[in-house]
């Protein structure tokens, strides 16, 4: 698996949010004291060129903010569901 950075912790402290290159991957755990399990990939939407990174997960937990960075520039997106 890749390098995985800037991760990011939901305000429930179960799930754990990070960048791998061109995804964002989670990793989940039962409770604040458990071990997190192995990575899900949780988007995985960046074209040929692009970066993905600096996932940050809104307060409901309804929506994960995160960074693009290719030639052009840096962006911000949203993923809500």
């Amino acid at each position: 698996m890749a390098q995985v950075v800037a991760p990011s912790l939901s305000p429930d402290g179960l799930t754990l949010y990070a960048a791998s290159a061109h995804t964002i991957v989670s990793y989940d755990r039962s409770s604040t004291s458990a071990t997190f399990a192995t990575a899900a990939t949780t988007l995985d939407v960046a074209p040929a060129g692009e970066e993905l990174g600096s996932p940050e997960i809104s307060p409901s937990c309804r929506t994960l903010y995160f960074l693009g960075h290719d030639a052009m520039g840096t962006r911000v997106f949203a993923a809500s569901r």
